[in-house]
């Protein structure tokens, strides 16, 4: 319902060219925040988000954030925290029926919280099975299969990749190169195509693979190999998605227009009604967890929960971007000698997982049910024991 408007390029040039600035900005997050989380008491208190609108992004920033993606950066973070909201994000939400919180009753399973982390932060590492990793590593252009550990090392594809999924014995992933979607089955060692054209940010729920396409979100059914476009965004671009059962939600951009980009707004889309609804601004990469959803708020730059029922939102003294949530504990990045934190939902304390001596900071984090991993800025990965607390390299 969104009118359609010409492109200077083609709509597959600019959608991709979008989608590589937006994942490419999603560092300088990482660089801006490594060297400034900032670790207070955890005293949780009920908020309201203020409006904003950014200065518009340059393209030196991404080429020098590209650049430099493992070292973290001192820079100053390019956001105004005083202005309203663009007239453009004001003119979209106004498209939208706000999501209706006494309508719904959100189920708080947990089936796809450790996949909904892991694919906030880029997808690089995936829990296969029998105990087993997949991880992706961009400066050797390769993935591998390994034990929870590390002492089973086995490269098994030659393929620069992201978005790591392993389902029903198949592990699937996206080319980095030409953004298509592939299946790799350990058994056999063969690789198909499963998505066979250029797409963004997807992810598999039972028996459906969704993913961003050209022109909105499209559910892929594994089974039937036959494909719908389920959310149609018009000519806005949808970005970095994350679901339960019962929703989906997205963050939509403008390709001609960064200031909506920093504008960070979300939208649900009901399994249940078929209906997308505006949920909320200043929401920076959300991950979905049960019926809460968390993400770094634009205005404070701390870590937010809204609960998708009641519509209240909880903020959390922890300055940080992007964390890994397992059953009740909020893993985030610390900084150096200690990469890598806990923060416990019940008893509202946070501990550091362990020290290293060398002077580096965690990129990416990641999770299996019986352990957490970091990618870290010297190009290493280190893995922590959730149940015993030892650590190594992989």
């Amino acid at each position: 319902f969104l009118p359609k408007r010409s492109h200077s390029l083609p709509k597959t040039q600019t959608f991709l060219h979008y989608q590589f600035k937006a994942a490419v900005y999603c560092q300088a997050t990482v660089g801006c925040f490594l060297l400034c989380v900032i670790m207070t008491s955890c005293n949780i208190t009920s908020t309201t988000a203020e409006f904003r609108q950014t200065k518009p992004l340059k393209e030196d920033l991404y080429i020098s954030v590209l650049n430099s993606l493992h070292t973290p950066s001192s820079s100053s973070f390019p956001f105004s925290s005083q202005s309203p909201l663009s007239p453009k994000a004001e003119a979209l939400i106004a498209k939208y029926e706000p999501f209706p919180f006494d309508r719904f009753s959100v189920t708080n399973k947990s089936d796809s919280l450790i996949p909904n982390s892991n694919l906030c932060n880029m997808g690089l590492l995936c829990e296969g099975s029998d105990d087993t990793i997949y991880y992706a590593l961009s400066y050797d252009h390769s993935i591998y299969l390994d034990n929870a550990e590390g002492s089973a090392r086995e490269k098994i594809l030659d393929q620069d990749a992201d978005l790591l999924q392993f389902h029903q014995g198949q592990l699937y992933y996206t080319d980095k190169e030409t953004r298509l979607i592939y299946a790799y089955d350990p058994t056999t060692k063969a690789t198909t195509p499963v998505i066979n054209k250029k797409t963004g940010h997807f992810m598999i729920y039972e028996q459906s693979l969704y993913y961003i396409g050209e022109d909105g979100i499209f559910n892929y059914n594994l089974n039937t190999k036959k494909e719908e476009l389920l959310v149609n965004t018009g000519t806005f671009t949808p970005i970095w998605t994350t679901m339960t059962e019962d929703l989906l939600i997205y963050t939509l951009i403008d390709e001609e227009d960064p200031s909506l980009f920093a504008d960070a707004l979300l939208f649900v889309y009901s399994f249940q009604d078929q209906t997308s609804y505006y949920l909320c601004h200043s929401a920076w990469m959300p991950l979905l967890a049960g019926c809460y959803i968390y993400y770094q708020n634009r205005l404070t730059l701390e870590l937010e929960s809204l609960d998708l029922n009641s519509g209240e939102i909880v903020s959390y003294n922890i300055n940080t971007n992007r964390p890994s949530l397992g059953e009740n504990i909020l893993y985030f990045r610390g900084t150096s000698p200690q990469p890598l934190m806990a923060y416990n939902l019940s008893t509202r304390e946070t501990v550091s997982c362990f020290t290293l001596e060398e002077d580096i900071n965690c990129i990416y984090l990641y999770q299996t049910i019986s352990h957490v991993y970091l990618y870290l800025s010297n190009g290493q990965i280190y893995y922590y024991n959730k149940s015993d607390g030892s650590y190594g390299k992989l």
